[in-house]
Order: structure tokens, then C-alpha cells, then sequence
């Protein structure tokens, strides 16, 4: 194997992890005509080996159930590459919960 293909490789082994709030960020959109529910405003935690960014990724809200799509230009995410340092932020931005 060359070094490039050991560096991607790794790259691909790597978790990440993203902290997103739960927001509205397009209130014009309507899904299928439905009326848009408000986010809760609740941060969570999505662990994943994509760069969101690159690939388009889609979570769900554990408080409301809320699907979002995880897009960086118009929603507030938070990466980090150490889980308990990404679950300590989750719980300081949760207020405790």
C-alpha cells in the first residue's frame, strides 16, 4: 500500500463526532405541505466516520424526533474527534439534562 492510501485509510477509521441543535433554520420550507413544527433548541450528539460537509447526513432529535439534515452552512454543529470530550459539551450546552 502506498503512504496516500494508508492516509486515507485512517482518515476513514476515525469517528467523529457532531453536536447539532435542534432548529428551525429555513422557516419557509414545508415538507409535503405540512405545517413546520419549531425545534426544541435541544443539542445532540451524531457519531459518524463521513465529514458532513461532503456527504449529505440526516439525524433525528432524541427529544423531539425532529429528522434534520446536517448541513454546516445554516445550522449550528460542533465537531470533535474525542467522544467524552463531545458528550461533556453536549451536557454543559443541555443545561445539565
Amino acid at each position: 500500500m502506498s503512504q496516500q492510501a494508508d492516509i486515507e485509510k485512517t482518515k476513514q477509521d476515525e469517528w467523529n463526532y457532531y453536536l447539532w441543535e435542534c432548529i428551525v433554520t429555513h422557516p419557509e420550507m414545508r415538507p409535503l405541505g405540512r405545517k413546520q413544527t419549531e425545534g426544541c433548541g435541544h443539542w445532540n450528539l451524531r457519531k459518524t466516520k463521513m465529514t458532513i460537509g461532503e456527504v449529505a447526513a440526516q439525524s433525528k432529535c432524541k427529544l423531539c424526533g425532529r429528522r434534520k439534515r446536517l448541513n454546516i452552512d445554516n445550522l449550528n454543529i460542533r465537531l470533535f474527534t474525542v467522544k467524552e470530550f463531545a458528550q461533556k459539551a453536549q451536557k454543559e450546552l443541555n443545561g445539565g439534562v
